[in-house]
């Protein structure tokens, strides 16, 4: 569960600066819901944009499941407020607060945990 959170925190620090290896280095190489999570990140801050929001908070996280190098994570998420500049120029995009169900299988690589999947469940 730490490394959901870590992750997590990592995602929001690249919203405000544009810099996800951090939270690539805590995700599987292949984890292709991990990208689809930071593609838009990249995307926004080389177009010249910027995100003004908190990010994402874990509000609770269970472990569902451990078995040798894989783990299953259930965790409720609350998605902040705010505003994003798509790009250098443009409008800002205004949303409210979310909440979601999330599932994260993590994999055990070189003695550190990391996201392989990060799936909806509402």
């Amino acid at each position: 569960m730490e490394t959901v959170r870590a992750w997590i925190d990592a995602r929001n620090i690249a919203l405000g600066t544009g810099d996800v290896s951090s939270v690539e280095a805590l995700s599987a190489v292949g984890c292709t819901t991990c990208e689809d999570s930071l593609e838009p990140i990249r995307q926004v801050h080389a177009d010249g944009g910027s995100f003004d929001t908190a990010g994402w908070e874990v509000v609770s996280a269970r472990l569902k499941s451990r078995s040798g190098g894989k783990a299953r994570v259930t965790a409720a998420i609350n998605y902040a407020p705010g505003t994003t500049i798509p790009k250098e120029g443009a409008s800002p995009v205004s949303y409210g607060l979310e909440r979601h169900m999330v599932v994260v299988d993590l994999t055990r690589i070189e003695d550190q945990w990391r996201i392989r999947f990060f799936g909806y469940l509402s």
